[in-house]
């Protein structure tokens, strides 16, 4: 979603906060809005974010706490530090900045021993390594690390870690049941999706290995699944790379996703599950760019802008054509 469409968005809130717009802004608005779904996409988007500013004020701020230590790190669990009070403004940089603000979900890492690190669902973590590589972890995420010896080794037991490898001459390996990703330096992401491994690299070259076949080399750009034993190689390209890794900033981006895709990609963030009910929704193209821990805001917007069924039950949002809800 492009940065002018996200600015003409913030623009019509801020002027909205100012009081009621005439009739004709109304209209003008309105015709803004009906002219491209990523129009009222990005507007409802903000308008829910600056509709929670007054609450994040009565959040007292969070300091960074240190959860613990270990002989090759440290592991910090992270919380969002709020300004002492947040205020809604009617400058259109300020619309902007709450949205971002609202992006960083509250962090948490914990050490369960003296070298597993863990999230739990929805949270996010950075944790240093003593040679100068850092580890972010994704939400509901496990990662074991060992980089004292000759060869720097992390065990990916669960979830999705984004890796900046500092280079010290030695191998830094990442092994998961699937597979391993072998490098020296550099910035790259590895996901276990089911029985499958997903590595992303944005920078430098990693190698990755499967059990039943040759290794494989990636540079930026490029992507690797592993499964079975094999390892497939596309080349989707950095654009995309860096929207598949735009949960690190707490997002997630989306550029016609199937509506399929998108609530498989929310589920893995929020206890409040996502069920698409029929085929023609499924496949419905989703574009934007949303808070990967807010499901209840994306899903007014399927109903708002997409003109959707959205019914709250037993724990879920279902989703639905109107002609099919039930």
């Amino acid at each position: 979603m492009s940065d002018s469409i996200e600015t003409c968005a913030a623009a019509w809130l801020a002027r909205q906060d100012k009081g009621a717009l005439t009739a004709a802004e109304e209209a003008e608005l309105d015709a803004w809005l009906d002219a491209d779904t990523r129009r009222r996409v990005a507007y409802l988007r903000l308008k829910a974010a600056w509709g929670r500013a007054d609450r994040l004020a009565a959040l007292r701020p969070a300091e960074p706490v240190r959860a613990g230590s270990r002989r090759t790190g440290q592991a910090i669990r992270r919380q969002a530090a709020w300004p002492p009070a947040v205020r809604k403004r009617p400058v259109i940089a300020a619309v902007v900045a709450v949205a971002a603000l609202l992006a960083v979900a509250p962090m948490g890492v914990m050490l369960l021993s003296q070298d597993v690190y863990e999230t739990s669902l929805g949270g996010r973590a950075v944790t240093p390594l003593s040679d100068g590589s850092r580890i972010e972890l994704n939400s509901d995420t496990q990662v074991k690390a060992d980089i004292g010896g000759d060869e720097r080794t992390v065990w990916l037991t669960r979830g999705e870690a984004y890796f900046d490898v500092a280079h010290d001459g030695r191998p830094f390996v990442v092994r998961s049941e699937e597979g391993r990703v072998v490098v020296e330096g550099t910035k790259f992401s590895v996901r276990r999706d089911g029985k499958s491994l997903l590595v992303r690299v944005s920078e430098g070259r990693v190698r990755v290995e499967g059990a039943k076949t040759t290794a494989r080399r990636l540079g930026p750009g490029q992507e690797a699944r592993v499964a079975r034993g094999k390892v497939e190689v596309s080349t989707p390209g950095l654009t995309a790379i860096a929207q598949e890794m735009s949960w690190r900033d707490g997002r997630l981006q989306f550029s016609q996703a199937s509506l399929a895709e998108v609530a498989a990609a929310f589920n893995r963030y929020n206890r409040t599950r996502l069920i698409v009910a029929d085929p023609e929704t499924a496949a419905l193209q989703i574009g934007g760019s949303f808070e990967a821990a807010d499901v209840e805001a994306f899903a007014d917007v399927l109903h708002t802008a997409y003109g959707l069924e959205v019914k709250r039950r037993d724990g879920a949002i279902i989703i639905s054509h109107p002609r099919t809800g039930s």
